[in-house]
């Protein structure tokens, strides 16, 4: 037990360092040049988005950096998208267009973003998921950061305020995944696509990289489009920008806990780069939450010191994305609840058979 617990005390120590190091370096690369000749199309890709369109387009249409145009792609919706789009899209001001036949072999949203990539006429495109609140001030800052970059991915980290405690603990494992193991300089900057990371919630090209390269194409089967295009990125010797978002924008990513399990559990096994690796990291997930808080009951101090370290650090990151630090103490849920997301997506991805919104991808649909 005594080596155990040295060994994660060794690793925790080592998720505080990259933290530290990657809040100090997201500081310093806030964006500063001047954005304003910067023209942007938002592309909206939207499958039963009913409940999230009217107030992502209004919010578009109050922003200090005006797009040069607002696009919406109906990916076969049934609940009654469409309908609002016909009465409402052209009072906005926002174009949109139902989605031709998914070709075989294309997840819904690379097929609907590779649509509208083919539609924009701006100089940058932005592609923006439904369920993402921008604040007046977005924009702005996106245009900002595309000025002054010469990567091939611009993405951001936005808020993440959640519905409930049960989505809240879910989506707080991401933020805490990412900044405590991935130091952000060599996610935009080094070559290896191992280190690659993108926010598919928001993801600026360059129209003319975009035509040229048609990313989503490349990457059609893809239901984690947004690791795979950095990947790309970094195969193809290009860099990835990741901007802090976070006081203009919030993502609301889930509206209830069965919602975030099934949102998760689609992607898992692909953010992974397997079943096998996600059968693994779901048993590493669980001995490293399991370990401490055995140790703490059997009364080992240094078991006590881990637990009450991996509540604040989890509470530190918490807060700084909008959910509450009160949450801490709650992380072994957090964690069972990340196992039981990692072994369904397993399962999923093992079977060939992945289900979403109202949706089965089976393994032969998405490899043809």
């Amino acid at each position: 037990m005594t080596i155990a617990l040295s060994v994660l005390c060794v690793l925790l120590g080592c998720q505080v360092v990259i933290l530290t190091a990657n809040l100090v370096y997201w500081r310093r690369r806030r964006p500063t040049a001047d954005g304003s000749s910067v023209r942007i199309s938002v592309l909206v890709p939207a499958r039963n988005e009913r409940e999230n369109l009217p107030e992502l387009l209004a919010l578009l249409t109050d922003q200090t950096h005006a797009p040069v145009e607002i696009i919406v792609c109906d990916d076969q919706s049934d609940d009654g998208t469409v309908e609002w789009l016909a009465r409402n899209a052209q009072a906005l001001g926002v174009q949109w267009f139902r989605s031709a036949e998914r070709p075989e072999g294309w997840v819904g949203k690379t097929w609907a973003c590779h649509q509208l990539g083919q539609r924009a006429t701006g100089d940058w495109l932005l592609f923006l998921d439904a369920d993402t609140r921008p604040g007046p001030g977005f924009l702005a800052l996106l245009a900002s950061a595309c000025a002054d970059t010469d990567a091939l991915l611009v993405t951001v980290l936005p808020s993440l305020p959640a519905s409930g405690v049960g989505d809240a603990l879910i989506v707080g494992m991401v933020p805490f995944g990412v900044l405590t193991t991935l130091p952000l300089w060599l996610a935009e900057n080094h070559p290896n696509p191992g280190l690659a990371f993108a926010n598919g919630q928001v993801l600026a090209l360059r129209r003319e990289d975009y035509r040229e390269l048609w990313p989503h194409q490349q990457v059609r089967w893809a239901f984690v489009e947004d690791m795979q295009l950095a990947m790309l990125a970094k195969r193809l010797g290009r860099r990835v920008r990741i901007v802090d978002a976070r006081s203009v924008l919030n993502v609301h990513m889930y509206r209830s806990t069965r919602e975030a399990l099934d949102g998760f559990s689609k992607n898992a096994a692909e953010i992974t780069r397997g079943a096998a690796r996600s059968l693994v990291l779901a048993l590493g997930l669980a001995a490293a939450c399991a370990v401490p808080l055995i140790g703490a009951a059997l009364g080992y101090p240094l078991a006590w010191g881990i637990v009450g370290a991996v509540v604040v650090l989890v509470g530190v990151v918490w807060r700084m994305f909008g959910m509450s630090p009160l949450h801490g103490p709650l992380y072994p849920i957090a964690a069972l609840l990340a196992v039981v997301i990692l072994v369904r997506s397993a399962y999923w991805h093992a079977v060939g058979r992945v289900r979403w919104k109202g949706r089965t991808y089976s393994r032969r649909s998405r490899s043809g």
